[in-house]
């Protein structure tokens, strides 16, 4: 949790997922709420990237057993993108909205911070009037008539005191800037540029006359313009500006060329300074040096301080944006890395790599034809450079691209891609790049239901990740290995020594550790211990709802006990799971995965008899599966046939299942192959076909081939049954 948090703040290179970091979040406001109630404040958040506003309504959702109270303030433009902001959920929520002040209110807040009885009525009104309501604008209107000479106090006043009112806050603000001195001008514009909060030590290193720094910032704190705030770099004394609008008006009215100058100075403050944490303060440093960048570009400078701006602060801005990316903020790494893109010219070798990690963001936040276009136009600016590596990196992605975009994409394609972009990354010794084509090897094999396969291109692809020191991508491809283990050919016992192992290696990632309890319990239940395959099954589910994967949490651990029940025999369990977990993804829209549990509830409700049901079901999943969704269409198919069964349609039922048994025979899905034998079986039981026992014995060898203790005990229960029937028959004839 420490890590995650670190990592979120700056910290640390902890690489985390999104769900994670929401996690441990969550876990240490939980975690300060528990001796005594926590007030979280979140600023302007009308600011926010989409990914901390997610952040903020998942702990506000999902935070148990604490008093937590979340205090978040905007402008009204928030509901311009959030329009149900604060609006949903479990959990209260109240939004203040803050009204202009009334007159008598206005005149009241007048009156209170000059204390002054003798101001013409006039001069009030016209101020009250002036103001609008807006407490700022009689704050600062206060402030300048003290500035020019009336005290806040009773005493001596001048008569007739008139003054100009300026029609905007910005205006205001503007003129009491005029009423500064050379040096306390000089200080506060500094002091713009570093940002709502700066520092005296780095506004000494801006200052071309140090000494005079003290007295100006003594006489700005007395103006209320600035006031000292709690510091957050060690060893420096922090102010702030007293409001947003003031330090705005400030760095509006500096001149370009000036405010070019100063962003960079403190952008070499910055990288000089020791102390500061490096991933903290690197988007800041990159912010400071593309503005530089962009200010010295519009006023048409080309010497070679302005030319190394521009590819100082897009390589900071591309770190941080993969950091982004690694931890599953898709929002803010797409907004740092186009910004980064942005600042190099069109022939700069690092641009197409960048366009690529761009495409990426952007695939998950826009939409996939925009990752398209711009690994196209990557592909096109690393052509140009013939970089070989380059090419065949963007190809893969393209590759893949077209595999999850595109439900007629060739899948033999695919696969004679991915051998070519092997040996290619081979012979460039490019270890991110073998791991990428390996991972496209998995996705052609898992498409194809090949899990042997599957098995070694992932774990091919860890070895790479793991040579170019990608740690969570080797995790995740080692936990990923969990899933074709149970459903390929690898005995039983093997696949839980391995998975256990993996197990291990996961701890510290909770939603990989989740993924392998899931598999493994269904390992268990193979293995005809059921009840520990239940308890780990709970565990990757309690580890899924805490890290509000709604998936993972519900569908998924919905459909591993279902598996678990179907090999205990359970059918009504397995039908209520199956059930469950199909509700949740036809709520959320989720039509792949969804699928699969209808065909396989099909089958649950034809154990229990009830046929007319199960073929809803089977409807569904035919309507909605791929027609290269092998699990999927053997199921359905089995189902479908002994619905067909039921009602003495013997002929099309075995062809259906026919059908099912061609498309199984080319995996090695041992377990689905003798699945849909027994459902063979069933169909023959029903036409009384004699050969039902036989397809029961195919399928228990099968079965004992992969180790599942529970579905050979089932195929030996099978036969002692059909045996029974079939010497009661025997006697019934004589």
């Amino acid at each position: 949790m420490a890590k995650a948090v670190a990592e979120t703040v700056g910290l640390s290179a902890h690489e985390g997922t999104p769900t994670e970091t929401f996690w441990s979040i969550r876990k240490l406001f939980e975690g300060l709420a528990a001796d005594r109630p926590l007030v979280a404040l979140f600023e302007d958040i009308h600011w926010a990237e989409r990914t901390l506003l997610d952040l903020i309504e998942d702990v506000a959702e999902r935070a148990r057993d604490a008093t937590i109270l979340i205090i978040c303030t905007a402008r009204p433009e928030l509901l311009d993108t959030r329009a149900g902001w604060g609006t949903t959920g479990r959990n209260a929520s109240v939004t203040i909205g803050l009204s202009p002040l009334s007159s008598d209110e206005a005149e009241r807040v007048m009156r209170q911070l000059i204390d002054d009885d003798d101001l013409e009525p006039s001069r009030v009104d016209a101020i009250v009037d002036a103001a609008g309501g807006n407490p700022l604008f009689i704050e600062q209107i206060v402030l300048m008539l003290v500035h020019d000479g009336i005290p806040r106090d009773a005493g001596s006043r001048p008569e007739n005191i008139d003054v100009a009112l300026p029609p905007t806050i910005q205006a205001l603000i503007a003129a009491r800037l005029d009423r500064l001195d050379e040096e306390e001008r000089r200080s506060i514009e500094s002091a713009a540029v570093v940002g709502r909060i700066f520092y005296r030590d780095l506004l000494a290193a801006l200052s071309d006359e140090p000494r005079a720094l003290g007295p100006s910032l003594e006489a700005l704190i007395r103006k209320q313009m600035v006031e000292p705030s709690r510091s957050d770099i060690a060893g420096q004394d922090a102010f702030r500006f007293v409001h947003a609008l003031v330090r705005d008006t400030v760095y509006q009215g500096i001149p370009k060329g000036r405010r070019a100058s100063l962003h960079e100075r403190v952008a070499d403050w910055l990288e000089q300074t020791a102390g500061a944490p490096f991933h903290e303060s690197e988007v800041i440093l990159a912010y400071h040096l593309e503005q530089a960048a962009l200010l010295r570009l519009a006023l048409g400078s080309a010497d070679d301080a302005t030319k190394d701006l521009p590819s100082r602060a897009a390589d900071l801005l591309c770190e941080a944006g993969m950091r982004a990316s690694t931890r599953g903020d898709s929002y803010g790494a797409a907004n740092l890395l186009r910004r980064a893109a942005s600042l190099l010219p069109v022939e700069d070798v690092r641009l197409p790599d960048l366009l690529v990690r761009l495409s990426g963001a952007l695939g998950e936040t826009e939409s996939l034809s925009r990752e398209w276009e711009l690994l196209e136009e990557a592909r096109e600016r690393a052509a140009a450079l013939n970089d070989r590596g380059l090419q065949s990196r963007i190809h893969v992605r393209q590759v893949m691209h077209h595999l999850s975009a595109d439900p007629d994409a060739s899948i033999d394609d695919a696969a004679r891609e991915a051998d070519v972009a092997i040996r290619n990354f081979e012979e460039l010794r490019d270890e991110t790049g073998s791991a990428a084509a390996w991972r496209l090897r998995h996705y052609v094999t898992h498409l194809r239901y090949r899990h042997a396969e599957s098995v070694e291109a992932l774990l091919r692809a860890r070895e790479h990740a793991l040579a170019a020191g990608d740690w969570g991508d080797a995790i995740g491809d080692l936990s990923a290995t969990c899933a074709p283990m149970v459903y390929g050919p690898m005995p039983v016992k093997e696949a839980i020594r391995r998975s256990e192992d993996i197990l291990d290696e996961a701890k510290g990632s909770q939603s990989n550790e989740s993924f392998v309890l899931g598999f493994l319990g269904i390992l268990y239940a193979m293995d005809g211990r059921a009840d520990r395959g239940r308890e780990h099954i709970a565990r990757a589910g309690a580890i899924a709802l805490d890290l509000g994967m709604q998936l993972t949490s519900t569908a998924t651990r919905s459909y591993w006990l279902a598996i678990l029940e179907t090999l205990s025999g359970n059918h009504v369990a397995a039908e209520r799971e199956l059930r469950s977990g199909y509700e949740v993804l036809e709520e959320m829209g989720e039509m792949n995965f969804a699928s699969t549990l209808a065909a396989r509830l099909a089958q649950a409700l034809c154990a229990l008899g009830r046929y007319d049901e199960a073929s809803r079901y089977v409807s569904i999943s035919r309507r909605t599966a791929a027609s290269g969704d092998v699990v999927s269409q053997v199921i359905l198919r089995g189902a479908q046939g002994k619905i067909l069964a039921s009602g003495g349609n013997y002929e099309e039922a075995a062809s259906l299942i026919q059908q099912a048994i061609t498309l199984a025979a080319p995996t090695d899905a041992l377990n689905m192959q003798a699945d849909i034998l027994v459902d063979l079986s069933e169909v023959q039981r029903l036409a009384q076909d004699d050969r039902a026992s036989v397809s029961v014995r195919e399928a228990l060898d099968l079965y004992e081939q992969k180790g599942n203790i529970a579905s050979a005990a089932m195929c030996h229960e099978l036969l002692r049954n059909r045996s029974s029937a079939t010497a009661r028959r025997g006697n019934a004839a004589s």
